[in-house]
């Protein structure tokens, strides 16, 4: 769920049924909404941000509705709405709605609306996953890959990040090169790598790029090596980042450049690679 739109809904008060119900109907837990009519709520709330800060629709609601006998603070608010939205999702869940199923699974998952209870995420998302739901199948794999709810089980993982890899879900992608990975299938792991990488996902870039490296899946390639590392670390990356740093360092694919290698080993230490520290500091000196 985008933030931005969960802070519009928390603090305006003159839309909050609307985006309320709606957002219950349409709730994700790590993924994109897909409801039509949520993006039109979502943009209507964007253009009225960008009109009017947060804060001065308060004032103006709050002055509005100060003498108001339904008036309540934020923090209590809401709560009939809140089981007439799950009421809803719950209902039309029920009647087989793959999208209801999904948004209550979301429910289940987050603890919106409801207790949080990841063993009902679970149920839902399967019902859902089931009916061909590809964000579904991709959380419901995760749960299994995680053990959130559940013991880790990477073959019901690998199952059903398939069924959503096979409809270009980049993340499924990538978590199906981990998994093929770590059962020595380079070939399948190159594989998924690579589609995820053409999904734009980093670390699906980072994890190719050393199996160019390594020559795993694949033939070793160095060209390649730094051409996915560079696509990595363009996108803020840290392991690529200090690899690139590594590789100006040393010549590795690259012509050495000092300047070069300061500047990645400098970003990937800013955005958290501890290993960089070090070298930056003999790099400076020198």
């Amino acid at each position: 769920m985008d933030i931005d739109v969960i802070n519009l809904i928390k603090n305006n008060l003159d839309i909050k049924v609307t985006f309320l119900l709606t957002v219950a109907m349409t709730m994700l837990t790590p993924v994109q909404v897909q409801s039509v009519t949520f993006e039109e709520l979502k943009a209507r709330a964007q253009a009225a941000a960008k009109r009017r800060s947060t804060s001065q629709i308060q004032a103006k609601m709050k002055e509005r509705l100060k003498h108001s006998k339904t008036y309540r603070a934020p923090s209590n608010m809401g709560s009939g709405m809140k089981t007439k939205a799950y009421t809803i999702a719950l209902m039309k869940a029920e009647s087989g709605d793959p999208n209801a199923q999904f948004a209550l699974a979301g429910m289940y998952y987050q603890g919106i609306m409801i207790k949080r209870n990841y063993k009902k995420a679970i149920e839902w998302y399967e019902k859902a996953a089931k009916q061909g739901h590809t964000k579904a199948q991709f959380n419901l794999a995760y749960m299994y890959f995680d053990g959130r709810g559940t013991q880790k089980d990477h073959d019901k993982a690998l199952k059903w990040f398939l069924e959503a890899g096979e409809h270009k879900d980049g993340k499924a992608e990538l978590y199906l090169g981990i998994i093929y990975e770590e059962r020595k299938d380079h070939k399948q792991a190159f594989h998924w790598y690579k589609e995820a990488a053409k999904e734009g996902y980093p670390k699906a870039q980072y994890k190719l790029a050393h199996m160019y490296r390594q020559g795993k899946g694949c033939n070793k390639d160095m060209k390649k090596y730094i051409y996915y590392l560079k696509k990595a670390a363009a996108q803020s990356e840290a392991h690529a980042q200090y690899d690139l740093g590594i590789a100006y360092l040393n010549g590795e694919g690259v012509e050495k450049d000092k300047d070069d290698a300061y500047q990645w080993l400098q970003k990937a230490y800013l955005n958290g690679e501890p290993k960089a520290k070090e070298i930056l500091r003999k790099l400076k000196k020198r």
